[in-house]
């Protein structure tokens, strides 16, 4: 069952979202939130992060306990300071952390309950812009295997199209669902211990 954003009862505050628990598999339907500086998604059951738009004011993103195996999707986000991606496959590659920085960028601060540490910076910042966009595609970085830039050049091409074509997919097929309904937004207070999962 494909459920996305549109289909989910939404808790909205002055500047918090929750979304959490609402069996997500799509972020279809977010769009772009101009005042948001908290987000919640955790407990759902994203596995990409596709349709996620740069949220110009964002600094908070809870995405853990979902299936996340990679931070495909995740635009740069130039504020986002904290993040949580505890509970997802993700985590179990030995460079998550780096994974995340070069995703997010250099804003992001605290992953899960822990500081960035400088050498993760360091090796987010060593691997580069070519890398950060294969990674916004879906890449992992792998240790034993060297990469040049025109071969992962290559490869950020290659995973554009095909995350072009699952995007637009997802996007029709979230169109037409017979599921489909408009999503239930709650007014709420902007703190998000008043913020409760619908």
């Amino acid at each position: 069952l494909r459920r996305s954003v549109s289909d989910a009862k939404v808790m909205v505050g002055l500047q918090t979202i929750s979304l959490a628990n609402q069996r997500l598999t799509s972020l279809f339907g977010l769009g772009v939130q101009p005042g948001l500086r908290a987000l919640f998604l955790q407990g759902n059951f994203l596995a990409h992060l596709d349709h996620f738009e740069v949220q110009p004011q964002l600094r908070e993103l809870h995405l853990q306990g979902n299936k996340l195996g990679s931070m495909r999707g995740m635009p740069p986000q130039p504020h986002l300071e904290r993040l949580w991606v505890a509970d997802n496959p993700l985590t179990s590659h030995p460079d998550f952390k780096a994974v995340c920085l070069m995703a997010v960028g250099s804003a992001l601060i605290r992953i899960d309950d822990a500081g960035v540490e400088p050498h993760t910076r360091e090796q987010a910042l060593h691997l580069g812009p070519v890398a950060a966009a294969a990674v916004r595609e879906g890449w992992l970085p792998d240790a034993d295997t060297p990469w040049e830039d025109a071969g992962l050049l290559f490869l950020v091409e290659e995973l554009q199209e095909i995350t072009s074509r699952e995007k637009a997919a997802d996007a029709e097929a979230f169109r037409y669902a017979p599921q489909h309904r408009s999503a239930s937004v709650t007014p709420g207070r902007a703190s998000p211990a008043n913020v409760t999962p619908g």
